[in-house]
């Protein structure tokens, strides 16, 4: 095997892989969250599973402070959101039904990890009733454009719960 082999083997591994990369990178794009469904301002949502969920506010933050007495700041040019929910679990059995993402358009921020100081809480338990909260992190320049939060739905499109963050 001379070098010229070698090497046009190389090339067509490289290829290969950057194709494979880059149609991998495209559908994690194009499917990065389910289907969603915006429900009219005030209204609740209701889960295949029998889930409840309603939201209470939306609130900007330029710091949160946690249960531990710690006091995260943003990254330079974002701000916080906090979410306020209250949930109905008391007809469901199965777990992951208590995940949310902040909606901007078709744009979307997951929840931070935070341990809020107590009474509140950042999960909800399967078979009670109560309210829950869920901070994001947004680039500020997105905030005029926040239009509500998701429930993750395993069993059907997401509804967002509309609202503004204030």
């Amino acid at each position: 095997m001379n070098w010229r082999s070698q090497a046009r083997g190389l090339l067509v591994s490289v290829v290969v892989s950057a194709l494979v990369g880059a149609g991998w990178f495209w559908w994690v794009q194009a499917h990065a969250h389910g289907e969603t469904q915006l429900l009219p301002p005030g209204v609740s949502a209701h889960t295949t599973n029998g889930a409840q969920f309603h939201l209470q506010s939306l609130t900007v933050l330029t710091e949160a402070t946690s249960g531990s007495g710690d006091v995260p700041a943003p990254v330079p040019g974002a701000v916080f959101v906090l979410a306020r929910i209250t949930y109905d679990t008391r007809q469901v059995s199965d777990e992951g039904y208590c995940v949310f993402w902040l909606r901007a358009g078709e744009l979307q921020w997951s929840a931070d990890l935070y341990s809020p100081k107590s009474p509140d809480k950042t999960t909800c338990e399967a078979g009670e009733a109560g309210t829950v909260v869920a901070l994001f992190q947004v680039p500020r320049s997105y905030l005029g454009r926040v239009s509500g939060v998701a429930v993750v739905d395993p069993g059907g499109p997401w509804p967002v719960l509309a609202g503004q963050a204030t």
